[in-house]
C-alpha cells in the first residue's frame, strides 16, 4: 500500500476511533440511564426469554465448537488426500476463528474487573451508577460487554470470510448487543465499547496474521514457510 493511502487510511481510523470513544462516553453521561428506566418499564417476559437465545450468539463456546471442527475436518482432509497449499486456508481461518472467540472474551472479562463498573439492576434498585477499577465482584462487571466483544468479534471475521454477507453478521452482533441491554445485564455504553473492542481486537488479530503472509481473506504461502 502507497505511502499516502496509508496515512490516508491511519487517520481515518483514528477519527473513527476517537469518534467511537467519545460516542461511549456521551452514552455514559447521557443515554444509559434513560434507556434502561424505559426498557424495564416496558419489560416483558417472554421477549426476555428470546433475548436470552439471542445472547448464546455472544459466548465463545459455539465460536471454539466450530473452530475444532474446522481443524478436525482439516486433519482428515490432510491424512486422506493429497494436501495442496489452497487446503491451508481451512487451517488458518480455524486458527483464526478460534483466536477471535476467546482473545475478546478475556479481554472484556479483564477490562471489567480494571473498570468495575456497577451492573444496571443496581442503579434501578439502588440509584448504584459508578465506576469501582479493580472490582472482581459480578455486580460490578458491565463494562465492556463480553457477549457483544465476542459477536462483534465473530461479526468482523466471517465479514473477512464472506464480505458479501457482511450487513447480515454485524445485524446479528447487533442484535446480540441488543439482548444484552433488554436482558439487563448492560447498559447501552457497555454494548457500544464490547463493539469497538471486538472490531479492534479482530482487526488487528488480521494485521498479525498478514505480517507472517497468513491472508485469511484468500489462501496463500506464510513467509515462515
Amino acid at each position: 500500500m502507497p505511502i499516502k493511502e496509508e496515512a490516508e487510511r491511519a487517520i481515518l481510523l483514528t477519527v473513527g476511533l476517537l469518534a467511537l470513544v467519545g460516542t461511549v462516553i456521551m452514552a455514559i453521561y447521557v443515554w444509559d440511564r434513560p434507556v434502561e428506566t424505559f426498557l424495564r418499564a416496558q419489560s416483558d417476559a417472554p421477549f426476555l426469554n428470546v433475548a436470552e437465545c439471542v445472547s448464546i450468539l455472544g459466548l465463545p463456546l459455539p465460536y471454539v465448537g466450530l473452530a475444532v471442527a474446522l481443524l478436525l475436518f482439516w486433519a482428515i482432509v490432510l491424512v486422506n488426500t493429497e494436501f495442496k497449499v489452497v487446503q491451508r486456508i481451512l487451517l488458518y481461518r480455524a486458527i483464526f476463528i478460534l483466536l477471535g472467540a476467546l482473545i475478546p472474551w478475556f479481554a472484556a472479562t479483564g477490562l471489567q474487573a480494571l473498570f468495575g463498573r456497577s451492573r444496571p439492576h443496581l442503579y434501578l434498585e439502588r440509584g448504584i451508577y459508578v465506576f469501582h477499577p479493580l472490582s472482581m465482584l459480578p455486580d460490578f462487571s458491565s463494562f465492556p460487554s463480553a457477549h457483544t466483544a465476542v459477536a462483534a468479534a465473530m461479526a468482523a471475521a466471517f465479514s473477512a470470510f464472506f464480505p458479501s454477507y457482511r450487513v447480515s453478521f454485524f445485524l446479528a452482533a447487533t442484535l446480540v448487543a441488543g439482548s444484552r441491554i433488554v436482558g439487563g445485564y448492560h447498559f447501552l455504553s457497555d454494548t457500544i465499547a464490547g463493539m469497538i473492542l471486538g472490531i479492534a481486537i479482530i482487526a488487528g488479530l488480521e494485521r498479525g496474521f498478514d505480517y507472517v503472509g497468513i491472508n485469511v481473506r484468500a489462501a496463500v504461502r506464510p513467509r515462515w514457510r
